[in-house]
C-alpha cells in the first residue's frame, strides 16, 4: 500500500473514532439533579397531604435521594477521566492531516494512541491554543505544555506496560491535574474538603452495615467509630429527613433528605468549576450550558 492510501485510510479510522467519542459527565449530572427534583416533589407531596403518605412514597424518596448521591459522585468521576483522556487525545496520533505528514506516521490507525514524540511533533508545529486541535473537547483552552503533562501522567505504564494512573481514586486524579499543569492547588479548596464528605457518604452506601447506630448514645454501639465521625462531619451540611419513618431512623436513612440532594449536586458542581478554574479554562465551563437541567428544586 502506499503512503496515499494510508493517508486516506488513516483518514477514515480518524473519523469514526471522532463519531464514536462520547462523554457521561454531561449526563450523570443531569440525573443527579432530576433525582434531587424528585426527592422534593416526593417531600412537597407529603407535606401537601401528608394523610396520603404510604411506605412506598417513602421508598421511592430514599431511591431518589441515592440515586443523586452516586451520580453526582459518578459525574466528578467522568469529568476528572473525561478531561484527562481529552489532552491524550488532542496530542493523540490521530490529529490532522499536516501533523500526520510533518511527522511521517504511516502506519493505520485503529484506536487514538498517545505518543510522546508525536505530541512534542504537534506542540511545535504550532500551540495548541492557536489551533483548533482541541475544539470541542473539554480541555479547550488549555495550554500546549500543560496537555502535554496531563497526557504523559494519565499514559504513564509500570514496568509491565500496565497503565497505573488511569485506575487512581478520584481525590488523587482531582489533586494531579492542576498540579501537573502547574497550577495551584484544589485541596486547599472547601469544595474539595466537602467532596472528599461526599465520598465518604458514598461509601457507606456503598458498603453497607445492618446495625443499630444512635447518634446520641454511642457506647457499645456494633458499628465503627467511622460512622459516627461521618455523622459528625456531616451536621450542619443540610437538614435530615423530615419525613415519616426517616425522622427517628438510623443512620444514613436520618441524612436521606432533598436538602441532602441540593448539598450533593451543590458541591460537585461547585468543586468542577473550581476544578476548571485552577487548569485556567474557567472561561469554557461546559456544564453551563445545561442552564435549568442542573436545577434540583
Amino acid at each position: 500500500m502506499d503512503v496515499q492510501a494510508q493517508e486516506q485510510g488513516m483518514a477514515q479510522d480518524t473519523a469514526l473514532i471522532g463519531e464514536k467519542r462520547g462523554y457521561q459527565s454531561h449526563q450523570l449530572i443531569q440525573a443527579a439533579a432530576l433525582n434531587a427534583r424528585h426527592s422534593n416533589a416526593l417531600e412537597d407531596a407529603f407535606r401537601a397531604n401528608p394523610t396520603d403518605w404510604t411506605s412506598d412514597h417513602f421508598t421511592d424518596h430514599q431511591s431518589y435521594v441515592i440515586g443523586a448521591i452516586y451520580t453526582a459522585i459518578a459525574f466528578l468521576e467522568a469529568m476528572t477521566n473525561e478531561v484527562f483522556s481529552d489532552a491524550s487525545y488532542a496530542l493523540s496520533v490521530k490529529g490532522t492531516q499536516e501533523v500526520r505528514k510533518g511527522c511521517a506516521i504511516v502506519a493505520p490507525i485503529v484506536s487514538y494512541i498517545f505518543s510522546e514524540e508525536i505530541a512534542r511533533k504537534k506542540i511545535e508545529l504550532a500551540p495548541l491554543e492557536e489551533r483548533d486541535l482541541n475544539a470541542g473537547l473539554l480541555t479547550v483552552g488549555l495550554g500546549a505544555q500543560e496537555t502535554l503533562s496531563l497526557a504523559r501522567w494519565w499514559n504513564q505504564r509500570n514496568a509491565k506496560g500496565k497503565l497505573v494512573n488511569q485506575w487512581e481514586k478520584l481525590p488523587e486524579k482531582l489533586k494531579q491535574a492542576p498540579k501537573l499543569a502547574g497550577r495551584p492547588a484544589l485541596t486547599n479548596e472547601v469544595s474539595y474538603q466537602d467532596v472528599l464528605l461526599l465520598i465518604e457518604l458514598r461509601n457507606s452506601l456503598v458498603h453497607p452495615m445492618p446495625a443499630s447506630i444512635f447518634p446520641s448514645s454511642r457506647a457499645g454501639a456494633s458499628v465503627p467509630m467511622s460512622i459516627y465521625k461521618l455523622i459528625d462531619k456531616l451536621e450542619g451540611k443540610f437538614s435530615l429527613n423530615p419525613l415519616p419513618g426517616g425522622q427517628d431512623s438510623v443512620f444514613p436513612i436520618d441524612h436521606f433528605s432533598h436538602d441532602c440532594t441540593v448539598w450533593a449536586v451543590a458541591t460537585v458542581i461547585t468543586l468542577a468549576r473550581d476544578f476548571f478554574d485552577k487548569l485556567g479554562i474557567g472561561s469554557n465551563f461546559p456544564y453551563d450550558a445545561l442552564g435549568p437541567r442542573l436545577e434540583t428544586s
